[in-house]
């Protein structure tokens, strides 16, 4: 059986111009991710997770596990001086959740934590939906 703690680490990657700040920081945010996990592997088990839109699947390195794809954004709610496609966090929280292919709309609470984490509280125990 393994003891360790069990981390779901997940991130939004997404593809951007050549001439982005993201140039930079994503490739970094990818690498220590991967060294973090790397190191913390005798005390924890990280999952290093994905939830993207389907555009943004091929900047997505191997050693990643993406989950279902997004679907909606904040541009779906409503219209903002900067028009940017970001992920709804419930949709993104609940990817941690549903099995491939699962609707966040139907999936309203759920716990985000290892069964056996004394003292851990879902998303509903906190007054959050996922």
């Amino acid at each position: 059986m393994d003891d360790r703690i069990h981390i779901a680490h997940l991130i939004n990657p997404v593809r951007f111009p050549v001439d982005s700040e993201l140039t930079h920081t994503q490739p970094l945010t990818f690498e220590s991710m991967k060294r973090a996990a790397a190191q913390a592997d005798d005390v924890a088990r990280i999952d290093l997770l994905t939830a993207q839109y389907p555009e943004d699947r091929v900047i997505i390195p191997p050693l990643f596990t993406q989950t279902n794809d997004l679907e909606r954004s904040v541009a779906d709610l409503g219209s903002f001086s900067v028009n940017r496609k970001l992920p709804l966090i419930g949709h993104h929280l609940a990817s941690l959740l549903l099995p491939r292919g699962g609707d966040p709309d139907q999936n309203r609470t759920g716990c985000l934590h290892h069964q056996s984490s004394p003292g851990a509280r879902s998303l509903s125990d906190s007054g959050g939906t996922a």
